[in-house]
């Protein structure tokens, strides 16, 4: 190297050295400089043909062509070779320089050594800086030391050439000749290396660029993989934002958040809608701009409620939403960060008045069917003892009837028949009981008429007026233009006379008023739901009667029980008035509306259906004995006694019953055969089933009447009777029960040969009925 591979920083050469800026190693280098060296290869080769173009010219003027062609033909063919054998070596840059100089050689003794060919030198050595190789130049600028110390040697014993004009050639003159080409030797070889050096830079600065734009391209390919990566993620939050906002806005629930200020920051469209407004004005509103004071206060405490746990929070408030009253539940949940800390609150707020309505609703068919069960129960309870005591009492009745008639015939017997007397009136008041229980039951006896509730409570007013207080004043506000309602009058007075009674009884020994109030009222389903058991009322037209009095009221725990049986707030009374009012409303198919506040008198509403109304019930039809078939006045006793003549089949399972029964009609000269139940009595008639399979003809034993209990084991008397009437269509069959006609036998009267008397019935009412089928001192011929 020209200058050492460090140099001192205060050294005066060191502004002079190249700077090694690059990082190749010896490999790279080569491998940059192969392209420099070819490329210095076709340079060099057109530029020794431009030289032999020069000496061919110069050849043509002086008459060289021997050494022309020969020197320089030698020179471009050796080069040539050189560098298609050995292409970018350091022999062909050396062999390069070479051919300059024999260039220069052959020019300067073209040219005669004119000084100004020098200039030749110059060229070919500024030349071989395109090789960027300062090494290449020495063998040529050694050429040029040999060469023209040759020349002056020759010039100098006798030969002359024509470079030096002198006689003879010193040193001095031959270091002038070759010593300034050596200086431009050593300035192209610095150039050269600097150039070199240059080049190594530059290609590494390009490399390094490269790498760079390798890496920039890299990196801006990441960043496009980034780029589609984040448009990707964007387009899936914005599609999965709007499947989340499409949720929400789905929802019926009013669902928002809030930062710890109480500043909303999202909402969903149900909340917008509760609140009223529209959803951008809602989002940085505070929640206590959107509600009321108290709510808002309600609704600040639930959030200090919920910031203090973990779990959701849920409360009930009633809200005016619109103008409209609501139920709102709403559920408030704190949002905390990674550490825990609160940053906000979800809520979520549902209307859930429908829900409590529809669970109210429920409640309430729950409450009225476990009322209408209890009332069944307690229907069937009192029907069934109302039954027995019937039968009981028809024991006794009857033979309270039939000692009267034999003390008749005994003197003296009065102080028998005062007790006597009271039996019967104790039968009468223990049957009046019996009659309620089955009204209470839905099970007494009803006879359907038309009739107008207005001249009914008119009718009965001296009556109503007797059951009160002087001092309670009854008023009267009767309906002129009632339509009329199908029902039972008596059960329906007994209906009135029971809660003018009950209001009497609220208002006491204190001076009040009651007033009775009629009129007719259209309503709809579900306006009026009935109480206590009761269906609630149809759509409908009904006959509405009030009673209202001034009394002390009733709490909530009475008014829940006065319709059960027995029970009274009263110190004495039997508690049965409104369990009666009960049943007969229940089978009249209406509804009762109660109103009540301690301290401020009681509000009775009874509905009953009007006539033809499609809640009325159906007429229950009955064949019944009327009061005038069964009256018991002394004359008709008189015609009852009159002996009978017949055979009368009596079927009951109660045995003193059945011996009551034989007896009485034995007394009125009947002969009387008796069953204890259905089977036993179509023994009797000969329609067994063995007497049914030996065919329909055969007749019935000599029997004239029969009396027929309804209840009874086996076979019971609507059974038996469908067996009777099969054989024998106009037999007479008097029915019996301790119920009413309507329970069983209602659809059985239909026959004209079939009639009803109810337990508990006397002899003489018996005897009565009988004698209609067999009058007196008829000898019967039936079969």
């Amino acid at each position: 190297m020209l200058f050492p591979a460090a140099l001192p920083r205060d050294s005066p050469l060191a502004l002079l050295a190249p700077t090694h800026d690059h990082g190749f190693s010896a490999v790279e280098v080569g491998e940059i400089m192969d392209g420099i060296y070819a490329r210095g290869d076709r340079l060099m080769l057109w530029f020794l043909a431009s030289h032999m173009a020069l000496a061919l010219a110069l050849a043509a003027v002086h008459g060289t062509w021997l050494v022309t062609i020969t020197v320089g033909g030698l020179t471009c063919a050796l080069f040539a070779l050189s560098v298609w054998a050995m292409p970018r070596t350091f022999f062909t840059r050396v062999l390069a320089g070479v051919a300059q100089q024999a260039f220069v050689a052959l020019h300067i003794f073209q040219l005669h050594g004119q000084s100004e060919q020098h200039f030749w030198y110059f060229t070919a050595f500024t030349m071989m800086i395109v090789y960027q190789d300062w090494r290449c130049m020495w063998p040529g600028a050694l050429l040029i030391i040999g060469q023209h110390s040759l020349f002056a040697w020759l010039h100098n014993v006798g030969y002359p050439v024509h470079f030096f004009p002198e006689d003879h050639v010193g040193f001095t003159k031959l270091f002038f000749h070759f010593g300034i080409a050596l200086v431009h030797v050593v300035l192209c070889g610095y150039w050269a290396h600097l150039l070199r050096l240059q080049t190594l830079g530059d290609a590494w600065r390009r490399r390094q660029l490269q790498q760079d734009q390798q890496m920039l391209e890299a990196q801006l390919t990441r960043l496009r993989e980034s780029e589609s990566k984040l448009q990707a993620s964007g387009d899936a939050l914005r599609a999965a934002s709007r499947r989340q906002r499409a949720i929400l806005d789905n929802s019926d629930d009013g669902l928002w958040v809030q930062d710890l200020d109480g500043h909303i920051t999202a909402v969903n469209v149900a909340f917008a809608r509760m609140v009223g407004r529209d959803l951008r004005q809602v989002i940085g509103t505070h929640t206590r701009d959107l509600v009321c004071e108290s709510f808002g206060e309600a609704l600040t405490q639930h959030v200090r409620d919920s910031l203090k746990t973990t779990t959701p929070v849920t409360r009930e408030y009633r809200h005016a939403v619109q103008g409209d009253e609501r139920i709102l539940e709403i559920t408030l949940r704190t949002i905390r960060d990674d550490h825990g800390l609160a940053t906000g609150l979800a809520g979520a707020v549902r209307d859930i008045t429908e829900r409590r309505r529809l669970e109210a609703e429920r409640l309430q068919d729950e409450s009225r069917l476990r009322e209408a069960q209890k009332l069944e129960s307690l229907g069937l309870l009192a029907g069934g003892i109302a039954h027995d005591f019937n039968n009981l009492l028809g024991v006794i009745r009857a033979n309270a009837e039939l000692a009267r008639e034999e003390l008749q015939h005994v003197p003296q017997a009065d102080d028998v028949s005062q007790p006597l007397t009271h039996i019967e009136q104790a039968t009468a008041r223990a049957t009046d009981l019996t009659r309620q229980m089955l009204a209470y039951a839905g099970m007494g006896r009803v006879v359907i008429t038309r009739l107008d509730v207005s001249a009914m409570v008119r009718d009965t007013a001296s009556l109503l007026r007797a059951a009160m207080s002087k001092k309670v004043v009854l008023q009267f506000e009767l309906s002129e233009q009632l339509p009329e309602v199908e029902g039972d009058a008596t059960q329906l007075r007994q209906v009135v006379m029971n809660l003018i009674s009950n209001a009497a009884d609220a208002i006491g020994e204190a001076e009040g008023a009651v007033l009775l109030r009629t009129f007719h009222r259209d309503i709809t389903q579900g306006e009026v739901r009935s109480h206590h058991g009761l269906d609630p009322l149809p759509n409908g037209h009904y006959v509405v009667v009030e009673v209202r009095d001034s009394g002390i009221g009733m709490t909530a725990e009475t008014l829940s029980r006065i319709f059960d049986p027995f029970f009274t707030t009263k110190f004495v009374g039997r508690g049965l008035g409104l369990a009666a009012v009960l049943g007969i409303l229940r089978a009249h198919g209406g509804g009762v509306d109660i109103a009540s506040t301690p301290g401020s008198g009681t509000r009775f509403r009874v509905f009953l259906p009007v006539a033809g109304n499609a809640a009325t019930p159906a007429p229950a039809e009955s064949v019944v004995a009327s009061e005038e078939q069964v009256g018991t006045t002394r004359a008709e006793h008189a015609a009852a006694a009159t002996r009978l003549s017949g055979r009368v089949l009596v079927v009951d399972d109660e045995a003193m019953l059945r011996t009551l029964a034989v007896r009485v009609l034995s007394r009125a000269g009947l002969e009387v055969l008796h069953a204890e139940d259905g089977a036993e009595a179509l023994a009797h008639l000969r329609m067994t089933p063995e007497v049914e399979r030996q065919g329909r003809d055969t007749p019935p034993a000599h029997v004239d009447l029969v009396l027929l209990d309804m209840l009874m084991p086996r076979l019971n008397g609507e059974e038996t009777l469908r067996v009777i009437r099969a054989h024998h269509p106009t037999l007479p069959v008097i029915l019996t029960s301790g119920f009413s006609e309507a329970v069983g036998a209602s659809r059985l009267l239909d026959d004209p040969h079939v009639c009803f008397i109810q337990k508990p019935y006397g002899a003489q009412e018996l005897l009565k009925l009988v004698a209609q089928f067999l009058p007196a001192g008829e000898l019967s011929t039936r079969a």
